[in-house]
Order: C-alpha cells, then sequence, then structure tokens
C-alpha cells in the first residue's frame, strides 16, 4: 500500500488538475445537452496536444503514433456513423445529443495509459529506451487519438450531411 501511496503522493498536481477536467468532461458528455457545433472538437483537439507534448518519445514512437492516429481517424471518419438521437440545430449552428458514456471511457482510457506509461519509466528509466514499450504505447494512445478525432469530426461535419 505505501508503493501506491507514494506514486499518488509523488505525482504532479498539475496531473490531478487535468483527470479532474477529463472526468468533468466526460461526465457532461453522459447527459442529453445540446452545445455549439464547434465546441465537440476542443476536447479531442486539447487532448491531442496532451498526447503530443506530455511525455517525449523517440522518432520511431512518434512515426508509430502518428500512423496509428491517422489509421484510425481516417477509418473512424469515412466509416464510423454519428449515434443516433444526434441532431444538427441550423438556427443555432447547434447539436442537439444524447448521453454517451464513450468519450469519458476514450478520455480516460488515454490519460490512464499515459499515467501508467510514465510511472513504469520513472520506476524503471531504462523502459524509456524500450522500443517495444514506446511503440505498443504509441500506438495505443495514437489509435484512441484518431478515434476520438473522427468521432468529433463526423459531429462536426452534420452541417454539410
Amino acid at each position: 500500500m505505501r508503493f501506491i501511496t507514494e506514486i499518488i503522493q509523488n505525482t504532479p498536481t498539475w496531473v490531478w488538475i487535468l483527470l479532474a477536467v477529463l472526468a468533468a468532461l466526460g461526465a457532461m458528455q453522459m447527459c442529453e445537452r445540446t452545445v455549439k457545433r464547434f465546441t465537440v472538437l476542443i476536447a479531442p483537439i486539447a487532448l491531442l496536444m496532451v498526447g503530443l507534448f506530455a511525455s517525449p518519445r523517440p522518432a520511431y514512437a512518434f512515426a508509430w503514433w502518428v500512423a496509428a492516429f491517422a489509421l484510425m481517424l481516417l477509418f473512424g471518419f469515412k466509416r464510423g456513423r454519428v449515434r443516433s438521437g444526434v441532431r444538427y440545430l441550423p438556427e443555432s449552428d447547434a447539436l442537439s445529443m444524447p448521453g454517451s458514456v464513450l468519450p469519458m471511457i476514450v478520455m480516460l482510457a488515454i490519460f490512464m495509459i499515459s499515467y501508467m506509461l510514465n510511472i513504469a519509466f520513472a520506476l524503471k528509466p531504462t523502459l524509456r529506451g524500450d522500443a517495444m514499450v514506446q511503440s505498443i504505447a504509441a500506438v495505443m494512445l495514437g489509435a484512441l487519438s484518431g478515434l476520438f478525432l473522427a468521432r468529433a469530426l463526423r459531429l462536426f461535419r452534420l452541417n454539410n450531411a
């Protein structure tokens, strides 16, 4: 138990603030709501920036991240479907959306993978140079980020449908 306590105590405050913000954003998306169309892009883009800049990656891992991101963005945008019940409201350029737990799951998955990866790097610094660990983490984070942004772009594009 002391091990977990040390990890929690040594986690920077900004990480807990980020977790609270993500949980609040996820909780808001679980409720039926009407939002301005452009706001569906805020969380995916913010999480994308955090994912890109939060922890440095070697060039090969960044290449894996970009490949997974691009593949899932393209796949999710082209093949994904807008959830039933989502309606575009042209008079206010807004979206009426039913609640969904999926955005919270994706946001928290991205957060937890990044958090656990940084814990592993802190406990065993040699993992930073492990190509397999870096590549697997990069693919997971890139794929989740790509799917999350693809969903937002599908929603944003509803005014053109």
